[in-house]
């Protein structure tokens, strides 16, 4: 009688023990699941995001343009006629190249991370300083990147130092400074450098996101690169097809006219198109990866159910009261 009384209590804690073991096990695979759920809706909802980015339009067209960057040392071009002479020799260089619809200049091409902002003032309509995005271009920038013109002209041999001085907007700064009016004709307080002058608008362009898909478009006001000095530029070359090949002849067309000017950075603008996503599609990867893996061992755990003491630290099968996902039909035998 001692014996099977010491067995019956040995029974009822093992069922006891079994009984907390199952609940805890269930409660670890409903909380797996839980998260595994919640991977997989984050999953879908950086797809979604992502798709919505893909389906935005840059405001420039990537495929087909080499691009580059160049910096001109201030003790050999300090000054524009010094920049405008290497730029226009650049440009007259590349265009005779096979293949070559147009090459342009700025001093901060689209998805580099290289940008310059300028504070403005609009006559008449405000005092206070206002900041845009600031570009200074030559005439065929915008035929290169696939820019299109909105309203008026773009920069021609016409925009030359001691000439009007003029300036592009983009379409975002029109609808700003002049909404439901003709921004063709207005004019626009905007440095170069450090002096604040008065110049004219010539035409509006359209909008671009300088920063990637991501981003929105910012304010943009354009000038003549044969009327501003900047120290800085990135060639985009316009071919018929895949211009990449010529990325050697970029940096010998360079060297012919400055043996000791760099190009750095030579790419495809489409190529830097895929990087500024890159990191997006990393993620997006990543987390359904997780979720995937989380979601099997989510169903293998509840099939075959885990041993939760194993979790807290003992895997041993003789710390089991009965098998791992196993319910007992009926007590051992001892018992009776």
């Amino acid at each position: 009688l001692r014996l099977a009384h010491g067995s019956l209590k040995s029974t009822g804690r093992g069922l006891t023990d079994g009984i907390r073991s199952r609940r805890l096990r269930h409660a670890f695979v409903v909380t797996q699941i839980a998260l595994s759920v919640c991977l997989l809706v984050g999953a879908g909802l950086l797809v979604r995001s992502f798709a919505r980015l893909q389906a935005r339009a840059l405001g420039f067209r990537t495929e087909n343009v080499l691009t580059g960057l160049l910096t001109l040392p201030p003790n050999r071009y300090g000054g524009l006629e010094q920049n405008v002479a290497f730029l226009e020799a650049l440009g007259a260089r590349l265009r005779a190249w096979p293949g070559v619809e147009a090459v342009g200049l700025v001093n901060a091409l689209p998805l580099t991370g290289m940008n310059a902002r300028r504070p403005f003032q609009v006559p008449g309509l405000a005092d206070r300083d206002q900041v845009a995005d600031f570009r200074i271009a030559t005439p065929q920038y915008f035929s290169a990147m696939g820019i299109p013109l909105r309203q008026g002209r773009l920069f021609d041999e016409r925009d030359r130092a001691g000439a009007e001085e003029v300036v592009l907007v983009n379409e975002t700064l029109a609808r700003r400074l002049w909404p439901g009016r003709n921004p063709v004709g207005q004019t626009i307080a905007v440095p170069d450098m450090a002096t604040l002058a008065t110049r004219t608008v010539v035409g509006v362009v359209g909008d671009t996101r300088h920063e990637g898909l991501a981003a929105e478009s910012q304010p943009e006001i354009y000038r003549p690169a044969y009327q501003a000095y900047w120290p800085f530029f990135a060639v985009a070359i316009r071919g018929r097809g895949d211009v990449r090949v010529t990325a050697d002849a970029l940096r010998a067309a360079v060297s012919s006219l400055d043996r000791d000017l760099p190009v750095t950075d030579v790419r495809g603008l489409d190529e830097r198109a895929l990087d500024s996503m890159a990191w997006r599609r990393s993620s997006m990867a990543l987390l359904g990866v997780f979720a995937v893996a989380g979601t099997g061992r989510s169903a293998s755990a509840w099939r075959w159910g885990p041993d939760p003491r194993a979790w807290l630290g003992s895997s041993s099968p003789a710390a089991r009261p009965w098998p791992a996902g196993e319910w007992p039909s009926a007590l051992p035998s001892r018992c009776y």
